[in-house]
């Protein structure tokens, strides 16, 4: 996306479209980066519910090993 637009803009100097086309890469840029930044949030709390529910799940079998054992 950076490489055609600012070829464009480039292509375009002194037109307002290459102004418009800056501005919109900019704001591609900001909202690309926005939703990386999203995403790898989501990514690090998909990856700790995983940690937790492995870790709870290890927990109560443990628990219930031993009232298997006793039982």
């Amino acid at each position: 996306m950076d490489e055609p637009t600012g070829k464009a803009a480039r292509e375009l100097a002194g037109w307002e479209s290459a102004a418009a086309l800056r501005t919109s890469l900019k704001n591609w840029q900001n909202q690309s980066k926005a939703a990386e930044t999203w995403l790898t949030r989501i990514a690090e709390s998909l990856r700790a519910s995983s940690r937790t529910y492995t870790s709870t799940e290890k927990g109560v079998e443990q628990q219930f090993s031993v009232l298997r054992t006793y039982g």
